[in-house]
């Protein structure tokens, strides 16, 4: 849906849009016009083509969106085979309330961090803070729920989550300390992460949730909300509870998570129907660096910082790329979580670099097979 965007009349002669083509401005304006109050857009070239001239077509609003990313006016990522657009907000002129206040799509991915930071280091000329990036897009650093729950139920459910495992759950009181303790872990995540900790942290067999429960040195545990919620390891911790979540899964016939279903591509939210893709399968840029140092370290292997920063949500690009054929194994577990992780079958994966670097960016890829933006 387009929607009234408030734009001061300097928007027509401001240095990061005076050098865009007449069609670069008219496709700004109408992503600017249907995305949301965070500046989260679903980029779709079949709504971009009426913008262009006569006689182009999807390759046209292709090129046009990836001049757009190029200047540093928006951002792009890929979520289920879907591109996204992240847009830099160059004024705060649209009302917050009102007619012509713009909604929040929880619906909407939110932009990866990485993605926020160096958009904005790109406007800014300068490595731009995690303070300015939680400014300009609260939702990648979870400081907006998807959803507007009750924040009182979800302190009951992460204490609960907690009391529940103690010895004496009945002697347990949740007094306003620990109240204001809890609602300051969730402004950092969310309830369902802060009950999968208290999981991990009880029922993990993973060298971190060893060590609380009292496998270190000075026998002592560590298994108090101050500790298990400290704000600034918290982090840390919950991309260890993905991590093993996802050595949870059960592994098909073919060595892979997805089992037989590695085959097939979900084109759409959980509950559709899936479809089988025939196109050879490519690889997310993330995925793809992680794959290249793999390669390069071999038997050596790489720790798990490492992949944090190539990508926040590591484990999930791991099971990528273990769904598409690498047998990635982990090769050395440390009490800090700094894990070493492994490639055993580099030469059997070559070809998805290969294939990566011959076709477009997936990110600009198209799941119909047609040229341009999903």
């Amino acid at each position: 849906m387009v929607r009234d965007t408030v734009l001061r009349a300097a928007w027509w002669a401001d240095a990061r849009t005076v050098g865009l083509s007449p069609e670069q401005r008219v496709v700004l304006l109408y992503l600017q016009a249907v995305a949301d109050r965070d500046g989260i857009v679903q980029v779709d070239t079949t709504q971009l083509v009426p913008l262009m001239s006569h006689g182009t077509g999807r390759l046209q609003a292709v090129a046009c969106v990836r001049e757009l990313e190029r200047y540093g006016l928006l951002g792009l990522w890929c979520v289920d085979g879907r591109t996204w657009a992240w847009l830099v907000r160059q004024h705060d002129d649209q009302p917050s309330s009102g007619a012509l206040a713009l909604p929040r799509c929880t619906d909407r991915p939110a932009p990866p961090r990485e993605l926020v930071l160096a958009l904005l280091g790109q406007q800014l000329g300068r490595v731009a803070t995690t303070a300015e990036g939680k400014r300009a897009s609260p939702r990648s650093w979870g400081l907006v729920r998807q959803s507007a729950p009750d924040p009182a139920k979800d302190i009951e459910r992460v204490w609960d989550a907690w009391r529940g495992r103690q010895a004496r759950p009945g002697a347990c009181v949740l007094a306003e300390p620990v109240q204001r303790q809890i609602r300051a872990a969730l402004q950092q995540a969310t309830a369902d992460q802060l009950v999968q900790l208290m999981q991990f942290a009880y029922e993990a067999d993973e060298p971190a949730a060893r060590f609380w429960r009292g496998q270190n040195d000075q026998r002592r545990t560590y298994l108090g909300l101050d500790n298990l919620l400290r704000l600034g390891k918290l982090a840390d911790r919950l991309q260890l509870v993905e991590q093993w979540l996802s050595t949870l899964k059960p592994a098909g016939d073919d060595g892979t998570d997805l089992g037989p279903l590695a085959a097939y591509r979900r084109r759409g939210p959980a509950g559709t129907q899936t479809t089988f893709d025939p196109r050879p399968a490519r690889l997310a840029t993330q995925a793809g660096t992680m794959l290249r140092l793999f390669m390069q370290r071999g038997e050596s292997g790489v720790r798990t910082h490492e992949l944090a920063e190539i990508a926040l949500k590591y484990s999930s690009r791991i099971s990528e790329l273990r769904g598409l054929g690498a047998d990635i194994i982990v090769s050395e577990r440390n009490e800090d979580g700094d894990n070493v992780y492994q490639l055993l079958n580099a030469q059997h994966v070559q070809h998805l670099l290969d294939l990566s670097e011959q076709q477009m960016d997936v990110l600009l890829s198209d799941t119909d097979g047609n040229d341009g933006v999903d």
